[in-house]
């Protein structure tokens, strides 16, 4: 048995010819690209490479799987296996969401970057402008960024205060003790009333200035799949169970027409229960049985996975945020220029590595 010792970035390891040969097509069983490396006056071959994942490596070739280190960036992972000659498919599939997290987080950052760049390059336009076309961007960002200065975040919080006392006026307005009723005028005054009812959408104007409430509706967007999965199967769940239910109640008459028993599906699967109509027979109460059952089931596996999911987008975003306090608006912007961060997922591409 020939016995063959490498040194990895200053550790040495022992292997034999045999061992090596288990995986063809690879760096270390090609003896040409081994010979490049080779330091006879030592006798030993060496690789300037990391030495903790070259123990997996290694291991690849003495068991037939390939294991990855936990916790180790996965991105670092495959400029390692590129490096060793060593395909990504070769990977054990217990170590899949190893090798793929940074993808995963990558994509999840694009899409943060790219809901939160339009603040950031406005920013740095504003520095690049002069005269009055610089004061009507520094008012613009005023009105519409509240993080571009301490000013903007104060005014913020003053007009959030005024919209707050408008809603509360206008809901205090419905109590019969807080108004007057004047009945010559009702006609005209339930024509005003339908229109200050648009007041109500100005809280929404607030989410603008909210990065949490920006976060949900990315992490909303992301999961549009399993959001028209949960209504398509609510949809079809409920129709099949109201005519169940409505067949099962002929004889007592409870249900009028399915689209009665459909609404009853809708409130007994979301578990609200009214109570205003529901079956009697003992068939059908089996029937409402399953069905509460089924509708828990239904709407909480596609819950827990947007909740999962926007879980992960706020994780991300608080990373972010931290690196983003290090640096100034315009540092970020230019970083992330630079290392392809606002390019779609397909664009991203990782650094090729030479091999020896």
């Amino acid at each position: 048995m020939n016995i063959i010792t490498i040194n990895v970035g200053g550790t040495l390891f022992q292997t034999s010819w045999a061992t090596l040969n288990q995986v063809p097509d690879t760096l270390l069983s090609n003896e040409s690209l081994l010979a490049q490396n080779f330091q006879p006056e030592k006798q030993i071959y060496f690789f300037d490479r990391d030495p903790h994942m070259f123990h997996y490596i290694l291991n690849y070739y003495r068991t037939g799987e390939l294991h990855l280190p936990p916790g180790a960036c996965s991105s670092s992972i495959k400029k390692e296996l590129h490096f060793w000659c060593i395909p990504e498919n070769h990977v054990s599939e217990c170590c899949w969401k190893v090798l793929y997290k940074v993808q995963n987080d990558m994509a999840v950052l694009h899409k943060l970057n790219h809901v939160f760049q339009d603040e950031v390059s406005d920013f740095c336009m504003s520095k690049k402008m002069a005269g009055q076309s610089r004061v009507r961007h520094a008012v613009w960002m005023f009105l519409e960024y509240p993080g571009s200065s301490l000013a903007a975040k104060l005014w913020e919080k003053f007009f959030f205060t005024l919209i707050c006392i408008s809603t509360l006026v206008f809901l205090f307005e419905s109590v019969d003790s807080f108004r007057e009723v004047d009945r010559d005028m009702k006609t005209k005054c339930n024509i005003t009333k339908g229109l200050t009812i648009t007041r109500i959408f100005r809280l929404f104007r607030m989410g603008r200035s909210c990065q949490g409430f920006k976060v949900m509706l990315v992490a909303l967007r992301a999961s549009s799949g399993e959001l028209f999965l949960m209504v398509g199967s609510f949809i079809c769940v409920t129709l099949m169970f109201a005519v169940l239910a409505f067949l099962s109640e002929l004889r007592e008459a409870t249900f009028t027409n399915i689209l009665t028993a459909w609404w009853w599906a809708v409130v007994t699967m979301t578990t609200v229960g009214y109570g205003d109509v529901y079956p009697v027979s003992v068939i059908g109460q089996v029937i409402a049985s399953v069905c509460a059952v089924t509708g828990m089931v239904i709407l909480t596996l596609p819950i827990a996975i947007i909740g999962t999911n926007f879980a992960e987008y706020y994780s991300v975003n608080r990373e972010r945020e931290l690196y983003g306090g290090k640096q100034t608006k315009c540092e970020i912007m230019n970083v992330n220029e630079k290392k392809g961060a606002f390019l779609p997922r397909n664009k991203i591409h990782h650094t090729k590595v030479t091999k020896f």
